[in-house]
């Protein structure tokens, strides 16, 4: 038995025949219930710095860049979406290699 600690985007490395037998050959980390979701992963982060110059163009991207399509077009690169409605409009089979990020 191998462990590895990759995040999705490690499946966006492999051609479709690779993801297919990633998949078969690995199991995500059973981790123990909690008190509701919570998180996982982190890092990508979007703030307004207090003598920021443009603060409401820097809010209109920020609420852009949260938004279904913007979260969509981030899903279809290989990284999770932190919108419900883009999580939504994805096809979320249980072989699909974002599904345990998204299923809570």
């Amino acid at each position: 038995m191998i462990l590895t600690d990759e995040a999705p985007w490690f499946y966006r490395l492999l051609k479709d025949s690779e993801i297919k037998q990633a998949l078969q050959q690995t199991v995500p980390v059973p981790f123990p219930k909690g008190n509701g979701p919570s998180s996982i992963i982190g890092g990508e982060n979007l703030v307004i710095m207090k003598g920021s110059e443009h603060p409401a163009e820097a809010w209109a991207f920020m609420k852009w860049m949260t938004g279904k399509e913007a979260q969509l077009i981030m899903a279809r690169a290989g990284l999770i979406p932190t919108n419900k409605e883009a999580v939504k409009a994805l096809s979320l089979d249980k072989d699909f290699y974002l599904y345990p990020y998204m299923e809570a």
